[in-house]
């Protein structure tokens, strides 16, 4: 027999008899009698206590003297810590999986095995630091938990009530509230990690942080910087398991190497590309712009030379105190000579020549090394051959480059010569330029009256013929005697480099060639080409036999 509360039983004992029958399930009874009695009911659809009047007899179990014994009876607590939050009425807060935001401040939304149970608990502290709890209760809910030693969320049963707060509903809102990725910097940093990407605009500008580049996106965010020039800073292997190629600056080399960083904890002294390392760390030695990158992604190096530029169209070769700064610069002059002296910038004392157009004479000055311009010469005969007038030994001009420079050759490299010029060896190197062949040139009887008895070297008939020279404007294709333009002419024109013409026609010609020292035959295209070039191998031999290599 079950006991109603009314019935002589001490409250104690009701409690012990009410447990053993869902009494909190049953409806409401308000019985019989004429009795106004003022009594609490538990309503089981809205989960909480309600007052209703009791006629005095009759009735059920679901009959509370007060609204504290009906909670203590019907409303179950599934708070770990305390007590469920109430307004000022004295109700509870329900919350939900969809409303878990409705708790206010200090509180936190319990999930619990159904709705009376789904309510704003005091918040315990940190969710994500606190052990897993399975709780109390008959529920089997399938819940995660954030394992911190193990850095993710795991998959637990809970059991309903007095959990604590690391009892989330999804892996997804687990991760979203616990999960952070490892920190890439090598210092310490903030949460949440600011995602970044590489350029002047990064991480805001800022001065003090920036953007690292890991090997996700998670891990490409605005660190904080090293102290100190970037470029100084050890070449760091960095920690993890990614394998990226990068480059960084090694001061004792003064150059770019490349190595594999982790993906984790590295510096500033990181790059991408080759080109970007260089570019940030190698000294720029030009006035302005920037120093010729090659097709490898290297900085081109380059020599001086009086014949050739070794730099691309538009650069010039900026000579600096090592190989480091002797690059190909852009926006080359085409006329240094006229340019001021530039001491430029830097520490270096290096010794070197100018041209001072205002006395016409080369002078000496010390460069320090970087940001100079072109009128910078390495030595004094240097500077005479690039600027001074040229003492012409060639009858007509040298041959020059495109820029203007006279090619200069030696009795060691005639080579050097184009096509149809010859290597005039004169004195001193001042006078040996490549000159044009005087047996290439056409007849010129000149003009004026003089009527002087002259040769020249008529190339159709390959032979030395006399002519009558009118004492002006001829050309050099003019000898005083017969041996000499012999001996001058066809040893000039079996020098000439064999040259197989600008068609497409084939026919076989023959030449002396100065490697084998005699004449051998080769491929004629038909048109162009230079005098060294016969019909035949006995033509080729009777001009060529007298010629001394």
């Amino acid at each position: 027999m079950v006991y109603n509360l009314h019935f002589f039983t001490p409250f104690f004992f009701s409690l012990r008899f009410l447990a053993e029958v869902n009494v909190c399930q049953q409806p409401l009874s308000s019985g019989t009698g004429s009795s106004t009695l003022q009594r609490w009911y538990f309503y089981a659809p809205a989960g909480q206590c309600q007052t209703f009047t009791y006629r005095g007899l009759q009735g059920n179990e679901n009959n509370f003297l007060s609204r504290m014994d009906c909670e203590q009876i019907c409303q179950a607590n599934p708070c770990a810590v305390g007590v469920p939050l109430r307004d000022s009425q004295g109700n509870v807060g329900y919350c939900s999986s969809e409303q878990s935001k409705i708790c206010p401040a200090n509180y936190y939304c319990h999930i619990g095995g159904d709705a009376t149970t789904s309510l704003c608990c005091p918040e315990i502290g940190n969710p994500c630091l606190q052990p897993c709890n399975p709780g109390q209760g008959f529920y089997q809910l399938a819940r995660w938990f954030w394992d911190a030693a193990a850095g993710c969320c795991r998959q637990f049963t809970y059991k309903g009530q007095k959990g604590n707060q690391n009892n989330f509903i999804s892996l997804e809102e687990c991760n979203n509230a616990c999960y952070a990725p490892p920190n890439p910097c090598r210092q310490p940093i903030q949460l949440p990690l600011v995602p970044c990407q590489p350029g002047p605009e990064a991480c805001e500008g800022r001065s003090d942080l920036y953007c690292h580049i890991g090997s996700t996106t998670e891990t490409t965010v605005c660190c904080p910087i090293d102290q100190g020039d970037k470029c100084q800073l050890p070449i760091e292997p960095g920690e993890g398991t990614a394998q990226l190629p990068r480059f960084g600056y090694e001061p004792s080399t003064q150059q770019c190497h490349q190595f594999i960083y982790r993906g984790l904890k590295g510096n500033q002294n990181n790059f991408l590309t080759l080109e970007e390392c260089q570019l940030a760390c190698l000294p720029n030695p030009c006035p302005s712009g920037t120093p010729f990158v090659g097709a490898d992604g290297r900085i081109q190096s380059c020599a001086v030379s009086t014949s050739m530029n070794t730099c691309p169209n538009n650069y010039w070769c900026h000579v600096g105190a090592n190989a480091a700064s002797t690059v190909c610069c852009p926006d080359a002059n085409p006329n240094p000579c006229q340019l001021p002296m530039s001491t430029g910038e830097g520490f270096a004392q290096l010794e070197r020549f100018y041209y001072d157009s205002a006395s016409k004479t080369c002078k000496s000055f010390f460069y320090k090394g970087l940001k100079g311009n072109q009128n910078n010469f390495l030595n004094l005969r240097a500077c005479q051959l690039a600027c001074l007038p040229l003492d012409n030994p060639c009858i007509g001009q040298p041959a020059k480059s495109e820029s203007g420079q006279v090619f200069f050759c030696s009795a060691t490299n005639r080579d050097t010569c184009p096509v149809n010029f010859w290597c005039h060896l004169g004195a001193v190197p001042e006078t040996t330029v490549c000159s044009t062949n005087p047996c290439s040139v056409p007849l010129a009887p000149g003009t004026g009256n003089a009527g002087l008895a002259r040769w020249y070297y008529n190339a159709d008939e390959r032979q030395c013929i006399s002519f009558q020279y009118n004492g002006k404007r001829g050309n050099q294709n003019n000898f005083l005697t017969s041996e000499e333009c012999q001996n001058i002419c066809p040893a000039a024109l079996c020098l000439l480099s064999i040259d197989k013409g600008s068609c497409s026609s084939r026919q076989t010609r023959y030449a002396f060639s100065r490697e084998k020292g005699q004449c051998i035959s080769f491929e004629y295209s038909g048109c162009g080409g230079n005098l060294n070039n016969f019909l035949n191998m006995q033509e080729c031999q009777q001009i060529c036999s007298s010629v001394r290599l």
